[in-house]
């Protein structure tokens, strides 16, 4: 019996995700944990593996394409064997408490409009949501032999009455560029954090002596150096390891740093979790393997683990400082910005020293300021006197 292929939630809170590659053409065999696929998520992008061995006998969601979790992807089965013909509902996440949604009126039509041609229409809902929006017309789209008809079908169409509306004039001065997947997600995340957390921001700065002789010394990169002080620092600074649940404070137990990466796809998020008992070299070789992995579109599903606080780091951009943005639902995120040799004062003396500032922006409905400094001073310890980071 063939065996469905389905968009399944790789992360807490996902909703959809979208197809980057099929690894595997139609008729490939398949091996039990191959990479049949590539999803992206609303944090990264995930390598997919085959459940059962077989070959892909179908592909009911092409390349590009984003479905809501849920959707049957494609199918794998024996060699000739026919798989379902795709239903509606098929098209429809499931509820959280595990049982199918009932489908929709959109949902139960999906898939019956007449082509041009006189065959059948199929695309998901979001696909017709997205046409919807822009008054596109699916029956005047052309559509594949199965009548399938994709996003990235529709975005052309939009693409075209953009231009046709502008003349295909050069002189119009822009591109387009669809809001999707890491950057759509990215959009709605920010605009939820700036929307709903009474965000305040304090900055210290950091004498990183100590801790570029470790960053000589151990060939760790001052990212590791400072996401080990910051999970060090968390469990005695337990409001910044939190998130706010209605009229709840919920304290995290588990030290989940997460840490932002710049990949071609967008910034991603990769999380390193139980960070208050590893060693700084341990941090450092997963942070290394997580961020290639990230930038290649080759995370793993398990290494999806919900975080409870972020460290991002513009510094290696070059900025001297800068405002975080919170990452929902946590309660805090810590800005790195560039080391900078900078004269100070010691013993009387006016010498250099590299200099660091960390930009703390944290939730002031949960935090006080005086629990958001305390824990900058934490960390700046760690930092300048890395004994116990090591």
């Amino acid at each position: 019996m063939a065996t469905p292929l389905i968009m399944r939630r790789l992360s807490k809170g996902m909703e959809v995700g979208r197809v980057v590659a099929w690894r595997k053409a139609l008729g490939g065999s398949v091996r039990p944990g191959e990479i049949l696929l590539q999803v992206e998520t609303d944090k990264s992008v995930v390598e997919v593996e085959a459940p059962v061995a077989g070959v892909l006998l179908a592909v009911t969601v092409a390349n590009g394409e984003e479905v809501p979790v849920g959707t049957v992807l494609g199918w794998l089965g024996e060699p000739g064997e026919t798989p379902p013909e795709p239903s509606p509902v098929e098209h429809r996440a499931p509820s959280h408490g595990g049982a199918a949604e009932r489908p929709t009126a959109e949902a139960a039509t999906a898939g019956r409009g007449a082509s041009a041609g006189g065959g059948r229409i199929r695309a998901t809902p979001s696909v017709r949501r997205l046409a919807a929006e822009h008054g596109i017309e699916l029956d005047g789209l052309d559509s594949r032999e199965d009548g399938r008809i994709t996003r990235a079908d529709v975005e052309a169409a939009i693409r075209s009455r953009q231009g046709t509306r502008r003349g295909d004039d050069p002189a119009d001065g822009f591109d387009t560029l669809p809001l999707q997947g890491l950057r759509r997600a990215m959009a709605q995340r920010m605009a939820h954090s700036a929307h709903t957390n009474a965000a305040a921001t304090t900055i210290v700065d950091v004498d990183m002596h100590a801790a570029a002789q470790l960053n000589q010394n151990q060939a760790v990169t001052y990212t590791s150096v400072v996401v080990k002080a910051v999970g060090l620092a968390l469990p005695n600074h337990r409001m910044l390891n939190a998130s706010l649940d209605g009229d709840r404070i919920l304290l995290h137990r588990p030290v989940n740093v997460a840490v932002a990466v710049d990949s071609p796809a967008g910034l991603v998020v990769v999380t390193i979790a139980a960070v208050d008992g590893k060693s700084l070299s341990e941090v450092d070789r997963e942070l290394r393997r997580l961020s290639a992995e990230a930038k290649q579109g080759a995370t793993k599903a398990q290494d999806l683990a919900p975080s409870t606080f972020t460290v991002t780091n513009s510094g290696v951009l070059g900025s001297l400082t800068f405002t975080p943005i919170i990452n929902p639902p946590q309660s805090g995120t810590l800005g790195i910005g560039k080391i900078q040799d900078t004269p100070v004062v010691r013993d009387g003396q006016i010498v250099i020293r590299p200099v660091m500032y960390l930009a703390l922006t944290y939730d002031h409905r949960i935090v006080t300021g005086s629990e958001a400094v305390g824990f900058l001073r934490a960390v700046k310890q760690h930092l300048e006197d890395p004994t116990a980071v090591t």
